[in-house]
């Protein structure tokens, strides 16, 4: 062997000793200490022993770590590497801790990261930090780590036989388990097929607390997740399928008259979300055809549907009225902006019973004619991808003023009468030409 003819003869027998002594199926409790190693029959066997491993390396170095490890099964320190392997794992870090014998060490780093499930600790100084990465036994936290998934459902995928694992019970009664790598990397691969939440979300253009409640009606493999930070699990063929879907749909620069948006749906309804899932099955199934997409949104949300048609089939206004701070959801502002506009007049608030007590709330009917009237400017800005500032000084510049605003009535959003801005040229078409600081 090359290691071997870069020891000196010193060196080479203090290894033939170390692995002659532990390699042997019986040794004394300090087998390094032989009486009478200078005679022929006691060095030939521990020679002869040393010889067989090492010709067979590292697979003889590996049967007898395996050996040891059969033999220290069921004892009390079988799940720590000193309780299992002794003094030859002592040896191989303390006197044979030389850069000549690092071949040697490494052969032994081989089989832990392969075979060993017990108790693995990064205090462990003797152990490289290049076997961490390596070991084939992780702990449950570092199978949670890698998974994103919680503790307990890793524990009640190695209690339904998912997952192979290897427990040991301390003295003490502290139980430790770990998981094989194997089913750790299968577990993970799984997993690809599917897109969390926000990213469905981001591609769909629906919020994710909306896209949350919907998704048990409208996507019948989408799975609950315990993953950090995703409660669902949405298959990627099917987020694929709608944005190939909306990729093929007529592009419209601005909203038709004629004609609502799923935005607006989901703002202003007039679907509740039962008909509204009841509509995007419809249209996945090719059932209720779009008549295109709204280039300005984002996924769904730019879905263009007949107005009429729509009504026709799913219904018309609902008589559900909302509490403000709901109203606030759908227009997508503070709760303090949307009291504000019932404090101006701007939305129309009905009384209605909550419990025992008596409430104020916006029914759909009022939420959809604010739509229809006025305009907030912000939403303005996002689709001529100006600033909130820049266009309300170009609207001020056209002589046209807001009728709320943060010095009209303290509301912290600008508000427009929509038919103000509808004879503004560089509003209608959409371009935000308009020679101002922009």
């Amino acid at each position: 062997m090359p290691e071997l003819k870069r020891l000196s003869p010193q060196q080479c027998s203090r290894l033939v000793r170390l692995l002659g002594v532990y390699g042997s199926p019986q040794h004394a409790r300090a087998p390094q200490k032989i009486a009478t190693a200078e005679a022929l029959d006691v060095s030939w066997t521990v020679s002869t022993v040393a010889a067989e491993m090492l010709a067979t390396w590292p697979a003889g170095l590996h049967h007898m770590l395996e050996r040891q490890s059969k033999l220290a099964a069921g004892h009390a320190n079988s799940g720590r590497l000193p309780g299992v392997f002794g003094g030859f794992y002592r040896a191989l870090y303390g006197t044979f801790k030389d850069p000549e014998f690092d071949w040697v060490r490494a052969a032994f780093e081989d089989y832990i990261a392969g075979h060993w499930s017990g108790a693995m600790g990064r205090r462990n100084l003797r152990m490289p930090d290049s076997l961490w990465s390596r070991l084939n036994w992780v702990p449950i936290s570092a199978a949670a780590s890698q998974t994103g998934l919680s503790k307990q459902r890793i524990s009640d995928l190695v209690a339904q036989k998912e997952l192979q694992s290897a427990r040991r019970t301390t003295a003490s009664g502290r139980e430790f388990v770990m998981i094989r790598q194997a089913d750790i990397q299968a577990l993970v691969s799984a997993g690809t097929d599917d897109v969390c939440l926000a990213e469905a979300s981001s591609v769909l253009g629906v919020k994710r607390q909306r896209l949350s409640r919907l998704l048990p009606f409208i996507c019948a493999d989408a799975k609950k997740s315990t993953l950090h930070g995703t409660p669902w699990l949405i298959p990627r063929d099917w987020v694929h399928k709608w944005t190939e879907m909306l990729g093929a749909l007529a592009e419209h620069d601005t909203v038709p008259s004629w004609t609502i948006s799923l935005d607006q749906l989901l703002r202003y309804g007039p679907l509740d979300e039962q008909r509204l899932c009841v509509l995007l099955r419809d249209v996945e199934a090719r059932d209720f055809q779009p008549v295109g997409r709204h280039t300005n949104s984002v996924g769904l949300a730019g879905l263009l549907l007949h107005r009429d048609h729509l009504i026709e089939r799913y219904g018309g206004q609902r008589s559900t009225i909302l509490p403000i701070p709901d109203v606030a959801v759908r227009l997508g502002v503070k709760q303090e902006v949307a009291y504000a506009l019932v404090n101006l007049g701007l939305l129309e608030v009905e009384i209605y019973t909550c419990g025992r007590r008596q409430a104020q709330g916006v029914s759909a009917r009022s939420l959809e004619k604010f739509h229809t009237d006025y305009v907030l400017v912000a939403n303005v800005a996002k689709s001529l991808g100006r600033s909130s500032r820049a266009v309300i000084k170009a609207l001020t510049d056209d002589v046209i003023e807001p009728i709320a605003g943060p010095a009209l009535g303290n509301c912290r959003q600008t508000v427009y009468l929509r038919k103000d801005l509808e004879t503004v040229p560089w509003i209608a078409t959409g371009s935000g030409a308009k020679p101002n600081p922009w």
